[in-house]
């Protein structure tokens, strides 16, 4: 094979995969779209999770044990569910300290808080 019939095989090998890639890359973006809108959907169909009398009193902590739990809330969320710690980084600061004193006041049960956290991120991403 010469040099000139080498580069055009490489050519058309690289158009081939460049097209392939485009088909297969679409009905991805498509599906991430799809799954996107169906979870907004279910998080307007749900309403936000009611806080307790226990966690008004948990917002009266001193700043020290507050600041100690954030610092823990964070680190869990961040090893354990690193896409929701993103979602939670783009809460502002008032949700985010609600989601960590959730937590908190309901015995570290992670599935309610990630509900509430997504129900605030969602909310406030409808709201701009």
């Amino acid at each position: 094979m010469t040099l000139k019939a080498l580069r055009r095989h490489n050519y058309k090998h690289f158009i081939t995969v460049a097209i392939s890639l485009f088909v297969y890359q679409s009905p991805v973006i498509a599906s991430d779209d799809a799954y996107l809108k169906e979870l907004e959907a279910e998080v307007d169909s749900t309403s936000i999770p009611q806080t307790s009398p226990d966690a008004a009193s948990q917002q009266t902590k001193t700043f020290a044990e507050r600041s100690k739990n954030i610092e823990k809330f964070e680190k869990k969320l961040n090893r354990d569910l690193p896409a929701t710690y993103h979602a939670y980084k783009r809460l502002n600061r008032d949700n985010q300290l609600k989601v960590v004193d959730y937590y908190f006041s309901h015995n570290l049960d992670m599935n309610a808080t990630t509900h509430l956290l997504f129900n605030l991120y969602f909310s406030s991403k409808n709201k701009h």
